[in-house]
């Protein structure tokens, strides 16, 4: 049934619903249910963009065979007929629009944008046929943004598909083999780590599924968890799953969790231990790392510890983050740098390996952060990130040889080694962010990471598929054959060259960012690309690099989220009043509990 269509007619919504009747040899069935025709103007947008989305879904579902095994013919043929029903339902709103405009169709360059959650504008995506169909459009502008969006919106939807049919509930889903993994304590990583991703992309449906898996969650169990991961992903997932939404429940979960996560700090020193058993509160150090604290686990809780407080009232979270930035701002830099190791037992820093990528990268992240959720008020912090930027540029920046591309090295012993990994790739965004800060030197930090962000585009683009290797060692001589050697050409789906993108593209509005990233998501899409996810690669240097069957649950909370960005309006979590975590996890700048 399709109703009637007139000149008066505004618009009619279709639904498709699957239902389990018993047809003999399956259970299966289709059921195209009328809704209604609304009697004013011409159709509007939201009916369509939701008719759309559910177009979408059902399209991926019957793609990942979510309709069953006995009834894919069914569900195939379904599809179809709801095309060609949706196909007159278009070629007659078309006409009878035609009509009433004296046979000028105007049609509107970019889908209209629904109100997303918490007053956070959500995208309204095409379908995937739509996007199948349809060429880019060549020009920069709304119409592009539109088309590019919705083409990530697809992709997050891919693999949520992929994870909800075959491991949903697990951490993650092994992308070549669709076996599971539970990584990270079995408690569905990748729907706590993406949730706030769906719900800034509006997909109601999978945030839906989400929370009614979380919502049966505890986090008392017998299991012994890394206090860092479980931090930023969970804890912070849940955190701003609360901001965008304001549901009680994410608040409530982070709240059970952050208590559990309290006795990792029974240290002699304060400090936080690597692992804390989230049932009996035993913690330790696991034995790699002995005796000694890793500087990015101590300094990368601090956001959302703060803002558990914030919003509970809970004044212990606060004081385990005070006790802790006390201990740091006492230690002994290194021209404003921190070594990357700390005893546990003392507080005292160990050794001389200074470093902005593993062991310490997000310890500097948050030292800014903590500036931009407090606005401004924490002086202390803003001492040390101004310190640590001009060691930065004196101990750490070097330039390669052919190119005089401009990288990170890695310090110890008294002399730099021209060593670069990709979580490096964050610095460009952390330095453009930075001059958002008043009294920061906005010109050269800006400088410095536009050089910077250069680099990490050109690691990508040197490679034959398009994505940046995981650590390269740059020459300085400038009569050496290449500017570097891969050391290791993994490819582990990271996000740091894309959030630094889109940092910079925010401040600066130059549309070059934009195509940066782009050409990212293109490469992700030709070489990553599962039959029910997205995978990692071994080595970026061959063109047709194995994947590694892993996708970590930070592809859909950083970098699929950070691709959503970038293509999305400036009001879509606007930097002066969200910050966004080290996993990517929006946090309310200044919340206060509602």
């Amino acid at each position: 049934y399709m109703g009637t269509l007139s000149s008066r007619c505004a618009g009619i919504a279709l639904l498709l619903r699957l239902r389990d009747l018993d047809c003999g040899s399956g259970r299966h069935a289709m059921a195209i249910l009328p809704l209604y025709a609304h009697e004013r103007g011409d159709i509007d947008g939201r009916g369509r963009g939701s008719l759309m989305k559910l177009i979408r879904r059902r399209i991926l579902e019957a793609r990942h065979g979510i309709l069953g095994s006995s009834g894919g013919v069914v569900a195939f043929v379904s599809v179809l007929v709801f095309l060609a029903l949706l196909m007159t339902l278009v070629v007659s709103w078309v006409a009878s629009f035609a009509s009433e405009s004296g046979g000028d169709v105007v049609q509107s360059s970019e889908p209209r944008v629904q109100e997303g959650v918490a007053g956070i504008p959500a995208a309204s995506g095409k379908g995937v046929a739509s996007l199948d169909r349809e060429s880019e459009p060549s020009e920069p502008g709304a119409a592009r943004d539109a088309y590019r969006r919705a083409r990530v919106v697809a992709a997050f939807e891919h693999a949520w598909l992929g994870y909800k049919k075959y491991a949903f509930g697990h951490d993650e889903i092994r992308p070549t083999t669709n076996a599971t993994n539970d990584s990270w304590g079995g408690f569905g990583a990748v729907l706590v780590d993406g949730l706030d991703t769906m719900m800034l992309m509006g997909l109601e449906d999978d945030v839906a599924a989400a929370r009614q898996h979380i919502e049966g969650l505890s986090f008392r169990k017998d299991y012994s968890a890394s206090f860092f991961e479980t931090t930023i992903r969970y804890l912070g997932g849940l955190l701003s799953a609360y901001d965008l939404s304001r549901d009680e429940l994410y608040l409530r979960k982070a709240s059970e969790l952050g208590e559990c996560l309290l006795a990792a700090f029974a240290s002699p020193s304060g400090l936080p231990y690597h692992e804390v058993n989230l049932l009996t509160g035993a913690a330790k150090n696991p034995s790699w790392s002995a005796d000694r604290a890793v500087l990015s686990e101590i300094g990368s809780f601090q956001l959302e510890f703060l803002h558990l407080a914030t919003l509970t009232g809970d004044t212990r979270f606060s004081d385990a983050v005070e006790r802790v930035n006390e201990l740091i701002a006492s230690g002994n830099s290194i021209q404003g740098l921190f070594p990357v190791y700390v005893d546990i037992k003392t507080g005292a820093f160990s050794g001389d390996h200074l470093s902005t990528g593993a062991l310490a990268d997000s310890f500097y992240e948050y030292l800014l952060k903590q500036v931009l959720l407090s606005r401004g008020r924490d002086r202390s912090s803003l001492r040390l990130y101004t310190e640590a930027v001009e060691g930065i540029r004196a101990l750490l920046v070097g330039r390669s040889g052919p190119r005089g591309l401009t990288f990170l090295g890695q310090r110890e012993g008294g002399r730099t080694t021209p060593q670069f990994d990709h979580l490096m790739c964050f610095v460009p965004g952390m330095l453009a962010l930075g001059t958002t800060v008043p009294g920061i030197e906005s010109h050269e930090h800006l400088a410095l990471a536009q050089e910077l962000a250069h680099t990490c585009v050109t690691l990508y683009t040197d490679q034959p598929t398009g994505l940046g290797p995981e650590l390269v060692d740059f020459a300085t001589d400038p009569q050496a054959p290449a500017d570097y050697t891969v050391r290791s050409g993994a490819y582990l789906l990271r996000p740091e060259t894309l959030e630094s993108l889109f940092v910079l593209h925010r401040l600066t509005g130059d549309e070059a960012y934009k195509d940066q990233a782009w050409a990212i998501f293109t490469a992700i899409e030709r070489h990553c690309r599962t039959a029910s996810a997205y995978s990692g690669l071994r080595d970026v240097t061959q063109r047709d690099g194995e994947q590694n069957n892993s996708m970590q649950s930070f592809f859909l909370a950083e970098t699929l989220k950070y691709l959503f960005l970038i293509f999305s309006e400036p009001d879509v979590l606007p930097l002066d009043e969200w910050v966004l975590s080290t996993e990517a996890h929006p946090l309310r700048i200044a919340t206060k509990r509602a």
